[in-house]
Formats: C-alpha cells, sequence, structure tokens
C-alpha cells in the first residue's frame, strides 16, 4: 500500500525532522526534494533532516510512503509507520504529525510481481489524472484513517543527502512501431512471486492483477499501431525515471530499461519496466523506486505523446573533485570507478544499484577503501557497521552467533554465508586504520567472540567448513549451495600454524573453573581463535593462509574483554 501525508503550511523557512517505512518521497508544491529511507537494523529508524524554504503564501508538503510488507534484501520487513515535525525558523509557525492528513494513492496496482528476488514489488499505475493537482492541494484521493503505533528508536543518521540532478537523454537509438503478439513461449521464474523453496513473501501468480512481466514479452517491434523510441545515457546511471506524457485518449505507457544493448527487460532475474496505464490528460510521471539503466525504450499505445525520458540521479554526494588524468583510458576508468561509487554508496555499501541494492559483506570491504579515498570519509561505512552492530541476536531466521550475508534485510530461509560473516572482521580492521573510530569497533567485541564460536563448530578434520543444520546459501538467482554441500574455506584461517610449516595444532578446552564470565570467555576466546589449537591426535595438513590473530583489531577488542570497564555491546 502507498500513503501520502500532506500538510498545509504557510510562508517562511522550515527545519523538516521525519521518518517512515518502508520508503518514501518528498515533495513541497510538487516540487521533488528527497528519498528514503536511509536504511538501518531492525527496530530503528534514521531520521531524515533537511531545510525547507515555503515560498508562496499557501505551500503543501507531501510525503508519499509506500508499506511493502514483505521480506528482502533491500529493506527490512517492519510495521508500517510515519512521523514529522517541521520546526519553524524566523517566526514561522511549527507543525507536527498531527497536521497531517493521510491519503490512499490507489493508483498503483498493489498486487504485482516483485521486482526481483532480492528487492520489493514492481510499479505498474492506473492513473485517471496526474498527481500535480494532489501536490498542490486538489486531487481525487481518498482519505485514510491513521493509528497511533508505538514506532521505532530514532538514530540520527550522520549521512549527506544524495544527489538529485536530472540526466537528460544523450541520443536516440531508434524508432519505429509496435504491436502486441504473444511469443511462443514466455519467460518467467519463481523469484518474482511469493514461495516456499526461498520464503519470499508477495503475491501468489494468480493473485496478481496486472502480470508486467507477461505484458512486456507480448510487445513485437516490428510494425503496428503502438510507436516506440528508444534512448541512452551517457553511462550507466542509477536515479528515478521521469516522462511527461499527454494522452488526449486512453493510453497505455511502457518504459523498458536497462544496463546493455539491446534491451532485455528481465536481464539479471528482474522486472525492469514500468507501466502507467491512462486516462485523457497531463501527466508528469516519475518512478517511486531508483533503477540502474543506459538505455531505456518508451513504448506508447493508445492516443498520447510522450516526451524523451529524464533520469533524476539519485548518488553519494561526497566525491571529491579530481584533477584530469593525462592518460584517456586511465581517464575513463578512474571516472567510471566514481560513477560505481557514487551509485552504490548513498547509504549503506551495496553490493549493485540495480536488482538487490543490499549491503553485502565482502562486497563492502572493498567498497569502504573505495569511500575513504574518494571522499576522505567513512560515513557509509560507518552506516552500514552500525547496522549490524544493532541488529537483533540472532537476527531473524540467523542462528545465533551468525551474522546475515547482507544487511539491513531478512533471511526467511534461514540462509547465511558462514565465511561472508569473517569479511566483517577484517572491514572492521580496515575502518579501524582508516577511521580510529576505536568506540564503535570495541562495541563489536561481544558479536566477534560470538561469530568465532560458531565458526569453531563448522571446522572437520578435512581441513573445510560444513554447513550447519540450518543451511547455507550463495547469492543470486540460481546460484545456491546445497544445504548438506562444504564451503571450502581452510581452518588455519582462523587458527595458529604450528612451528611445522604447513601443519596446524590443537588444545584440548580447558575445564578450569572459578573465572568470571567476562574472563572465561576472553581466554576461551584467546584458546580458539588466536591460538587456534585443537587435540593433538587431529593435528593435519592446512595450506598457508592470512591469520586473524594478527590483526590489530583482536588485539583490541582482546584489551578491552580483559579490562574492567563494562561492555556496552548492545
Amino acid at each position: 500500500m502507498t500513503a501520502a501525508f500532506r500538510a498545509r503550511i504557510a510562508k517562511g523557512k522550515y527545519v523538516l525532522r521525519m521518518a517512515a517505512a518502508n520508503c518514501w518521497r518528498i515533495f513541497l508544491n510538487g516540487e521533488f526534494l528527497g528519498y528514503g529511507p536511509m536504511r538501518t537494523a531492525h527496530g530503528y529508524a534514521l531520521v531524515h533532516e533537511r531545510t525547507l524554504c515555503a515560498e508562496r503564501e499557501e505551500n503543501f508538503l507531501v510525503v508519499e510512503a509506500a508499506a511493502y510488507n514483505v521480506n528482502s534484501y533491500y529493506t527490512i520487513l517492519q510495521q508500517p509507520f510515519f512521523g514529522a515535525e517541521l520546526e519553524g525558523m524566523d517566526g514561522a509557525p511549527s507543525y507536527s504529525t498531527d497536521d497531517f492528513a493521510c491519503f490512499h494513492l490507489d493508483d498503483r496496482v498493489q498486487k504485482i510481481e516483485k521486482y526481483s528476488m532480492q528487492r520489493t514489488f514492481a510499479e505498474a499505475y492506473e492513473m485517471k489524472e496526474g498527481r500535480s493537482a494532489f501536490y498542490l492541494g486538489a486531487g481525487r484521493f481518498p482519505s485514510a484513517e491513521t493509528v497511533p503505533v508505538k514506532g521505532p528508536e530514532l538514530l540520527e543518521s550522520g549521512l549527506s543527502e544524495p544527489t538529485y540532478a536530472p540526466v537528460a537523454a544523450e541520443r536516440v537509438v531508434g524508432e519505429g512501431k509496435a504491436r502486441i503478439q504473444a511469443p511462443e513461449q514466455y519467460y518467467d521464474d519463481v523469484w518474482f512471486y511469493k514461495g516456499n523453496r526461498w520464503k519470499v513473501d508477495g503475491f501468489a501468480k494468480e493473485e496478481h492483477l496486472l502480470h508486467l512481466l507477461r505484458e512486456i514479452q507480448k510487445i513485437a517491434f516490428d510494425g503496428g499501431a503502438g510507436k516506440w523510441r528508444e534512448y541512452a545515457f551517457p553511462c550507466n546511471k542509477t536515479g528515478f525515471v521521469s516522462l511527461h506524457v499527454r494522452a488526449k485518449g486512453k493510453a497505455a505507457v511502457y518504459l523498458l530499461f536497462d544496463e546493455l544493448h539491446p534491451i532485455l527487460p528481465w536481464r539479471m532475474c528482474a522486472v525492469n519496466a514500468l507501466k502507467f496505464t491512462l486516462a485523457p490528460g497531463e501527466y508528469e510521471l516519475l518512478s517511486f523506486e531508483p533503477y540502474t539503466m543506459m538505455y531505456v525504450k518508451a513504448v506508447v499505445f493508445g492516443d498520447a505523446e510522450a516526451e524523451a525520458p529524464v533520469l533524476l540521479s539519485y548518488e553519494n554526494p561526497d566525491v571529491k573533485e579530481f584533477p584530469i588524468l593525462p592518460d584517456k583510458e586511465a581517464e575513463r576508468i578512474f571516472r567510471a570507478a566514481q560513477e560505481t561509487f557514487a551509485q552504490n554508496a548513498v547509504d549503506v555499501l551495496t553490493d549493485c544499484p540495480s536488482r538487490e541494492r543490499s549491503g553485502w559483506l565482502c562486497d563492502s570491504y572493498f567498497t569502504a577503501q573505495a569511500e575513504h579515498a574518494l571522499t576522505g570519509k567513512s560515513c557509509v561505512e560507518r552506516n552500514l557497521l552500525r547496522a549490524y552492530l544493532l541488529a537483533p541476536e540472532p537476527v531473524p531466521c540467523q542462528p545465533f552467533g551468525m551474522l546475515p550475508q547482507c544487511y539491513p534485510s531478512d533471511h526467511f530461509d534461514g540462509s547465511y554465508i558462514a565465511n561472508w560473516a569473517l569479511w566483517l572482521v577484517l572491514e572492521l580492521n580496515g575502518y579501524l586504520a582508516r577511521s580510529k573510530d576505536e568506540e564503535l569497533v570495541r562495541l563489536f567485541r561481544g558479536k566477534v567472540m560470538r561469530l568465532f564460536f560458531f565458526c569453531a563448530v563448522l571446522r572437520t578434520r578435512t581441513g573445510f567448513w560444513r554447513t550447519s543444520a540450518a543451511g547455507c546459501s550463495s547469492s543470486g538467482a540460481g546460484r545456491t549451495t546445497s544445504r548438506r554441500a562444504s564451503i571450502i574455506l581452510p581452518t588455519c584461517s582462523i587458527r595458529r600454524r604450528s612451528k611445522r610449516r604447513g601443519s596446524c595444532t590443537a588444545r584440548k578446552r580447558s575445564s578450569k573453573k572459578g573465572k568470571s564470565g567476562g574472563a572465561r570467555a576472553g581466554a576461551e576466546f584467546q584458546r580458539h581463535v588466536l591460538c587456534g589449537q585443537r587435540r593433538a591426535e587431529e593435528r593435519r595438513a592446512c595450506p598457508r593462509g592470512e591469520y586473524f590473530r594478527d590483526l590489530p583489531i583482536l588485539c583490541l577488542l582482546l584489551r578491552h574483554c580483559r579490562s574492567k570497564e563494562p561492555s556496552r555491546a548492545v
């Protein structure tokens, strides 16, 4: 469901502070101001703060909020809520949540495919009129009743406001006529629907009011009553695609997009398409969610004219200016690296800005280094690490001690990648060196210790890890590891080698009593992680590897463990 919260405000300057779930966007007198959320852990929400200048005598502030109510790798499953306050400046009045009226935006189709298994729903609209009038105080949308709820704990974001810059199409790639023709065979996959295999929420295929994936496969571009025109942007860009349409009669407008050419709208198991069913009128169309594209094809059926689409970018604004490199090829590579980072580091460090938008470990280990090199900061990395720190223990459907492979997210199938969690330890080590933020790193003591205790259970005599009964998986559609398969990771990566090259030794766990809980935990941690010794009869050969015992972060955590100060772990 998508709702809108609208407030009539007087002329003046204001400071807006707000939070909502799941995703939201802000308009002032019809002008797009921003999108959210800035993501964080279960039970928490980051406060969005910005300054507003309402220049008219009567102004309308609108916040649209989409409550998806499904699990995903993109947003966490949480109770929908909205809260806001407007603090007036220079004599302007102040406003609270009670001053916002709620409306149901019923022009968005609710029962539809998921955009991808990792994200929430695709977008399709059945519009009787544009939303421009609603943003200015009019409009036909029905009012909706609200009830008070207990919201999450609010946190300051510490993040910069993303860049929202219009990007015009660079050239027209082609144009022609289109018609509806059913293909001999449809592409389909289980990722788009509610299912038990991956415990994906959503709607079953028979529940759908519109089958967007099937509809776009019926479009043939070899003549007919419809028309299409394809555009190219300067490079792959991530943001919100907008389109101005004048409809003299009923019309259907499709936007098909892709990162590669020719356009394949279902590439990478994602529905890269938008549909707008329009009544006569003039429309300023804007996608609710951000997408990644270089090529976009506007297809129109009916009596309507569509202008060239414009992409409103959604990027990290902190990238510094760098001089142009004398080598042209090196310059191209460096600018591409800047683009890649900016699109993958808005609120958390993501693996890709398109299909998943997920805060994956391992990916973040490398992107964090790029953040410090390109911005001189570690703000986005800190937000991701804070989310892992604040994550409940255990995370829903995860075994106690294990960390989710990507977060903020929900993995209802119980899957995890054990060696992916170890990347967090490496990233903490790098974060400590880059930021000198010992305070945040110290708070991970408990989680790191429990992670290594969990990993000790997975070790086998062969030098590999085995999966637990809960199972493991690798990311990506069609690339799953069997629940009984082995994770190929030498155990010596978390143990100390003996003096004899290529061998590892172990020591029997001590059964001494009388130590305090913290001291005993520290001793266990040192024996099982830093020493890594097992019983002598289990001695076996292991290849060389990088050892966590050498990381400065573990020395810091052990010092904290041995100190008398109380633990501040969440």
